[in-house]
C-alpha cells in the first residue's frame, strides 16, 4: 500500500501545495491535492494499490495522519510541501516513522525540487525528495526499485550511512496523455470550493504543465517543461469528472489559451459533448479574441482569471510579465461583453515598487472595471529569479521559510519601501475594492443559489480575518 498524504493546514489562509501554488490562499476555499491525485492515478495504471488522504482538506492533524497510517500499514507514504507550510509539511515523515522506521518516507512539492538537499537536512525522517518533473514517473520507479534507489532518477535521498545523494534527473515526458487522469475517485469531493464557484462539487482539471512565460517571481517556468494535453485526452477526462458527479472544474494551467488552435479544438469538442459542467480558468490577456472568448462561454466557462500583477509598465518590464496595462483592460471590457466575470490578479512589492506605484496599482484596480480582484504581497520562493536577485542584493530579511506567506508581511524591503509599507497597501487595496457599498449590493444581487450565497459569506468572512482584522 502506498499513502499520497496531503498535509493539515497551518496558516491563517488554506496551504496549496502543488504545481508552484504560491503557498497560502488569499480567500477562504479549499483546492483538491491535485499533484497527488495525479501521482494516484498513474500508480492506478500499474494496478499499485494506493489511497489519497487529503488532512488539510478533511481538516485533519497530524495525529489523525498518524492513525490513518497506522489503520493502512503501508510500505511508503508521498506527502506533499511547500514553501510556508515546509516545517510543519516534514512532520508527516516524523509521524510515519514512530510507526515504523521501516516506512519509506518521500516528499514532493516545488519547495523540494529547488532544495532537495536542504529539504532531507531539515528533518531526518525523510528519506526521499523527488526533485525532477513528472513526478508521477519517478514515484513509480523508485516504488518498483525496492529500496535500491541509486538506480532511481530524478529522486534526492539519504543513504544507509547517512549520505545525501542527488541522482541524476528524469527524462521529461513528452507524451502527458502517458500519464492519465488524476484520481478525481479517490478524494470526498463534496468538501472543496472555490472562491468563484458556482456549482458543486468541484475539482481542479490541468490541461498543460509549464508556461511559455517567464516571469521572474513564478516558479512555475523554472521547473516545469511547457507540454499540453491532447484535446482528445482533457475531453475524456471532463467526460469521467461528470460521471463521478462533478458539476464544476477550474483549469489549473497558467493560460489555457496560449495556443489558440487548441483552445478553439477543445472548446468545440466541449459544446458537441454536452457536459453538464461549467468551469473557470486563468487566460493570459493577450492571447484573447471575441471568437474564443464566444466558445468558451458556450462550453460551459463563466470565470476568466488574468494575471497583470501591476499597473506599472516599468514593473511589468522588470520583471519579464511581457503583457501591457491596455491589454489587461480590452480583455475585461470583452469578457463583460461576452457576459464572463473577470479576477484581475495583482501582485504588490515586485521590484522596482515605490509607493507612487503602489497608489497607481490600488487606484487602476478600482477602475478596470473587473467583477473581482486579487492584491496578493509578492513572497519570493526559492529557484525564482525573484528570490535570488533579493538574496544577492542583501535585501532578504529572513530564512524563515515559514515567514514566506503571500498573505503575511513580505521578507524583503527595498532602499525607499518597507516590507510594512507594502503588505499595508495590499490590505488598502482589498478593503478600498471589496468594502464599498455599491460593491457589495452588486454581489449580492448576482448571487441565484443558496450555495452561492453560503460560499460568498465563508469567503466574507476570510476577507475580514485577513485584510480588516488586526493580524
Amino acid at each position: 500500500m502506498i499513502l499520497l498524504i496531503e498535509p493539515p493546514h497551518v496558516s491563517l489562509g488554506n496551504i496549496s501545495r502543488f504545481y508552484g501554488a504560491f503557498g497560502t490562499s488569499k480567500a477562504d476555499f479549499v483546492w483538491p491535492p491535485l499533484e497527488l491525485m495525479s501521482i494516484a492515478g498513474y500508480l492506478d495504471k500499474f494496478q499499485i494499490k494506493n489511497a489519497v488522504y487529503d488532512a488539510g482538506g478533511l481538516k485533519k492533524n497530524y495525529g489523525d495522519i498518524q492513525e490513518f497510517i497506522e489503520k493502512e500499514k503501508p510500505e511508503m507514504i508521498i506527502f506533499s510541501t511547500s514553501t510556508t507550510a515546509i516545517y510543519s509539511d516534514v512532520l508527516t515523515a516524523a509521524k510515519a516513522k514512530e510507526i515504523s522506521k521501516d516506512i519509506i518516507t518521500v516528499a514532493v512539492g516545488t519547495f523540494v525540487m529547488t532544495l532537495p538537499k536542504e529539504t532531507l537536512e531539515l528533518n531526518r525522517s525523510i528519506d526521499v525528495v523527488v526533485y525532477s518533473d513528472d513526478e508521477e514517473i519517478v514515484v513509480k520507479n523508485l516504488i518498483e526499485s525496492r529500496g535500491n534507489f541509486s538506480q532511481v532518477r530524478g529522486i534526492c535521498y539519504r543513504a544507509k550511512n547517512g549520505e545525501i545523494i542527488k541522482n541524476p534527473p528524469q527524462e521529461v515526458i513528452k507524451n502527458l496523455d502517458e500519464l492519465g487522469f488524476p484520481a478525481h475517485d479517490k478524494i470526498e469531493k463534496e468538501i472543496y470550493r472555490d472562491a468563484m464557484n458556482k456549482r458543486w462539487p468541484m475539482t481542479l482539471v490541468m490541461a498543460q504543465r509549464g508556461c511559455v512565460n517567464h516571469c521572474s517571481f513564478c516558479i512555475c517556468p523554472a521547473l516545469y517543461k511547457y507540454r499540453e494535453r491532447s484535446v482528445e485526452h482533457v475531453l475524456e477526462e471532463l467526460k469521467w469528472i461528470a460521471k463521478l458527479g462533478y458539476k464544476e472544474f477550474k483549469f489549473v494551467n497558467s493560460g489555457i489559451t496560449y495556443n489558440l488552435p487548441w483552445i478553439n479544438k477543445l472548446t468545440d469538442e466541449m459544446i458537441k459533448a454536452k457536459l453538464d459542467l461549467t468551469w473557470m480558468t486563468n487566460v493570459r490577456a493577450d492571447r484573447l479574441n471575441q471568437e474564443i472568448l464566444d466558445k468558451m462561454k458556450m462550453a460551459g466557462c463563466h470565470t476568466l482569471a488574468i494575471g497583470l500583477e501591476t499597473a506599472s509598465p516599468e514593473i511589468l518590464k522588470n520583471v519579464g510579465k511581457n503583457i501591457t496595462i491596455e491589454k489587461a483592460r480590452d480583455a475585461v471590457i470583452m469578457a463583460k461583453k461576452t457576459g464572463l466575470r473577470t479576477i484581475v490578479y495583482f501582485i504588490l512589492g515586485l521590484p522596482g515598487e515605490t509607493k507612487e506605484t503602489l497608489q497607481k496599482t490600488i487606484d487602476f484596480a478600482k477602475s478596470v472595471g473587473s467583477d473581482f480582484v486579487t492584491m496578493g504581497v509578492a513572497q519570493p520562493l526559492p529557484g525564482t529569479k525573484f528570490y535570488n536577485d533579493l538574496k544577492e542584493k542583501g535585501l532578504l530579511l529572513t530564512d524563515d521559510w515559514s515567514k514566506y506567506d503571500p498573505i503575511k508581511p513580505p521578507v524583503y524591503q527595498y532602499p525607499d519601501l518597507t516590507s510594512k509599507e507594502i503588505f499595508l497597501a495590499a490590505r488598502k487595496g482589498y478593503r478600498q475594492f471589496y468594502l464599498k457599498p455599491s460593491y457589495i449590493l452588486k454581489r449580492i444581487s448576482q448571487i441565484r443559489s443558496f450555495n452561492e450565497l453560503g460560499d460568498n459569506f465563508k469567503n466574507f468572512l476570510g476577507f475580514i480575518k485577513r485584510y480588516v482584522l488586526p493580524l
